[in-house]
């Protein structure tokens, strides 16, 4: 009964330490698709921020009849440079960075493998601990009670004899009282004469 009883604490404590890590695997999920809708979020942001720059630039070239000199143009592709060499860049980090989360990823799901067969493999190491526990217990037990049966079979063999004895000697001490008293008599009947 204690055995099984401790099997099914260690099957609980397992699947409650599994489902915990479902749990926490689900949260880490749910986080990075909420990270990824607001990275595409703000992506979009941006796009519409831009495309909207460019209107009213367009807009006021219009309106304003301004021409675009060499200085300014030069000064654009210069910008225009830069948000590249950025985008590059940021395409870069968002690249490594992924790559980190999926080696991380792998890390933590290998570590959590590694601790859970080395959690069985103790788990197994007490149920076998109890187990040998339980047949040296077992072994004890039927030894003392051998040993018991034993003495009880000799202190009744005893009994027996000592009620034996007992009885042999209760008869001859009858005898001995009768032949004891059969001389009295005649040693009372010869004092007579």
């Amino acid at each position: 009964p204690l055995f099984r009883s401790a099997e099914a604490h260690a099957t609980f404590l397992q699947g409650n330490r599994e489902l915990r890590e479902m749990i926490e695997r689900d949260e880490r999920d749910k986080l990075e698709r909420e990270n990824k809708a607001f990275l595409a979020d703000e992506l979009d942001k941006m796009k519409l921020e831009i495309e909207q720059e460019k209107a009213e630039l367009k807009l006021r070239v219009v309106q304003e009849g301004a021409e675009i000199n060499a200085e300014q143009l030069a000064k654009a592709e210069m910008e225009l440079i830069e948000l590249r060499a950025q985008k590059s860049m940021m395409a870069l980090q968002i690249q490594t960075l992924e790559q980190e989360k999926q080696r991380y990823k792998t890390s933590l799901e290998e570590a959590y493998k590694r601790q859970k067969d080395a959690l069985e493999i103790q788990q197994l190491q007490h149920f076998q601990a109890f187990r040998c526990y339980r047949e040296a217990f077992e072994d004890q037990k039927r030894t003392l009670e051998q040993r018991f049966r034993s003495l009880l079979e000799e202190a009744i063999q005893d009994a027996i004899y000592v009620s034996k004895t007992n009885n042999e000697l209760q008869a001859e001490s009858g005898q001995l009282r009768e032949e004891v008293a059969i001389l009295k008599d005649k040693l009372s009947l010869a004092g007579i004469q």
